[in-house]
């Protein structure tokens, strides 16, 4: 979770462009976001385990 507001902010501070902070932002949230959505659905239909 660290990495979600330091490689936009690393890309900004490297780069000055705040469009490129935008998409590496983009880019970085994204499998985190189709992961979940994916993951919520499998647990649902096979169920917790542990």
């Amino acid at each position: 979770m660290l990495s979600t507001p330091a490689v936009p902010w690393f890309v900004l501070m490297t780069t000055g462009s705040p469009a490129r902070a935008g998409l590496a932002a983009f880019a970085s949230t994204l499998p985190v976001v189709i992961s979940a959505t994916f993951a919520g659905t499998l647990i649902d239909r096979l169920g917790l385990r542990r």
